[in-house]
């Protein structure tokens, strides 16, 4: 069978841009009962880190994490630092900012690898599934 090319996003999907990435949203997420419990603000913060996950650099490839033997850095993990809520849109609120994220995680979104708060260095996550499983 003849393997498929490379996806050209449709003209109302992106502005062309070589290194644009994708962040897919399936139905049975938007049809959960977390996903729905989630204000539109954590859920705009999940498409951006979902956008993250998929098209930037991955701190497994960062040195200072590769010295960790405590923790599992995989290419399954992905960074969202305060500073992306400008690159992004997002609200800029701290204090907001670690609330949304306490929130996803609750819901079962995204599991925090490494809290990067204390050592100020950009904190570790992880994309979960346990969303399915979250009740109310």
């Amino acid at each position: 069978m003849a393997r498929k090319g490379k996806y050209t996003p449709k003209a109302f999907e992106s502005d062309g841009r070589s290194n644009d990435t994708s962040a897919n949203i399936y139905e049975s997420m938007l049809t959960s009962e977390a996903w729905k419990d989630l204000s539109s603000q954590e859920r705009d913060m999940y498409i951006c880190m979902k956008a993250q996950y998929y098209g930037k650099r991955k701190p497994s490839k960062d040195k200072q994490y590769k010295e960790l033997p405590s923790v599992s850095i995989d290419e399954t993990c992905f960074w969202f630092p305060y500073n992306y809520t400008k690159k992004y849109g997002l609200p800029t609120n701290k204090k907001d900012f670690y609330k949304r994220i306490k929130n996803l995680i609750n819901h079962g979104f995204i599991q925090s690898v490494i809290n990067g708060k204390c050592n100020q260095q950009n904190s570790v996550y992880k994309l979960s599934s346990n969303w399915k499983y979250w009740k109310k």
